[in-house]
């Protein structure tokens, strides 16, 4: 039987004010995912970016997230636990880049930067 994973009334909530074409991706992506996932934030606030940056959690004055450009997931591992370990998101992440390729949508995973890793960031390129 399919793993049929599915966002959450949180996940949904956090893709408002999203672009279409990414969410598009995200929920396409979730169904089939190798790992379950949720969305932690989508769009956002100068406030809370100017926040990101103090706490060195982002490095842009202006971030993707403010214009509605980006999303930043959460994954699970097999036991149905939160995750950082990158095994999980490179997985997830080349899952989400095939989903996105087939769409024709341009997105670009922040596990693949150099200078700032953000392995939990995805971004519409527009």
């Amino acid at each position: 039987a399919p793993k049929g994973f599915y966002l959450s009334e949180r996940s949904e909530k956090a893709l408002k004010g999203v672009d279409v074409d990414l969410v598009k991706v995200i929920r396409t992506a979730i169904v089939d995912s190798p790992y379950d996932f949720v969305i932690t934030e989508g769009l956002r606030s100068a406030e809370r970016q100017e926040e990101m940056r103090r706490t060195k959690k982002s490095q842009v004055k202006h971030s993707k997230h403010q214009d509605g450009l980006a999303v930043d997931i959460m994954c699970y591992d097999e036991n149905g636990n939160g995750t950082w370990e990158h095994k999980y998101y490179n997985a997830v992440a080349a899952h989400i880049k095939k989903i996105a390729e087939v769409n024709e949508v341009e997105i670009e995973w922040g596990g693949d930067w150099q200078r700032f890793v953000d392995a939990v960031h995805f971004q519409v390129n527009k």
